[in-house]
């Protein structure tokens, strides 16, 4: 029996990974070429999907291919080699908090569920967020994630992520989070949404956290913001962890930057 066209052209878990693994290879290679891929049709579809087409392995929160020769300026090795902890740096911090805190938790809940329940394919998420470009400058993006192939326990192992910017349309400073579901008949349900209104206050930093990172960015070091506030240098290194785990800056260089630019 002939197969359908359709039939032809589903994307295994098997065939997504061997794409994907052959795809870093030559990726992360100095003489990469993507006419020497080999898989021709697959690449060129991605490729010329419009906006920014990223495939993440969640089982090592790396990237597997990324689209274009760029990603906010950087070049995409620095993403491909840095994986989800360097996307972060990308998110200005109530951004990345939102993101994190409030819409990761709620996707995953959403995909672990309906992953056993409905064909993972059919379930979509799509929020926005600003990225911080190399130029310094920050802009609104559409996020479009759907997952491409399940574990054996059926949760998300590998996911497609569509990313546009959305500068020229973004009207307001709200994040929508939409979680839905399209059936046989491509009829949409929406599973879930919600709105936030990302801001650096006391939802991400604490007073005292702020406290702390105002007198970081005079130069003071622990023991100085200690006596500063009358805590004990333990408890500013304490809150030193906090924001940076907060604000996804790496060390106290990336905090003191961080810190000024709260204050324009």
């Amino acid at each position: 029996m002939k197969k359908s066209i359709e039939e032809k052209f589903v994307l295994s878990a098997n065939d997504a990974n061997d794409f994907l693994n052959k795809y870093k290879e030559y990726a992360t290679a100095k003489s990469y070429k993507p006419q020497d891929m080999g898989m021709n049709i697959l690449s060129r579809v991605l490729d010329n999907i419009p906006g920014t087409v990223m495939v993440i392995d969640l089982s090592k929160n790396t990237y597997v291919y990324v689209n274009g020769p760029e990603i906010l300026g950087f070049d995409k090795i620095e993403f491909l080699e840095g994986g989800l902890a360097r996307a972060l740096l990308a998110f200005p911090a109530a951004h990345g908090y939102v993101m994190t805190q409030q819409i990761f938790p709620r996707m995953f809940q959403y995909f672990e569920e309906y992953c056993t329940k409905v064909d993972y394919k059919d379930i979509h998420v799509t929020y926005q967020t600003q990225l911080t470009h190399k130029d310094g400058s920050t802009h609104w993006y559409e996020h479009s994630i759907k997952v491409i192939s399940t574990d054996e326990l059926q949760r998300p192992r590998l996911i497609l992520k569509n990313l546009n910017n959305i500068q020229q349309h973004k009207k307001d400073d709200t994040i929508d989070f939409v979680v839905s579901y399209t059936n046989n008949e491509n009829l949409t349900t929406i599973l879930y949404e919600d709105r936030y209104l990302p801001e650096i206050t006391d939802t991400v930093l604490s007073a005292r956290e702020c406290q702390v990172l105002s007198l970081i960015s005079m130069g003071m070091t622990s023991a100085q913001i200690a006596d500063r506030l009358c805590i004990s240098q333990h408890t500013v290194n304490t809150h030193r962890k906090n924001i940076l785990k907060k604000t996804f800056c790496k060390g106290t260089a990336d905090l003191t930057i961080f810190a000024m630019k709260q204050k324009k």
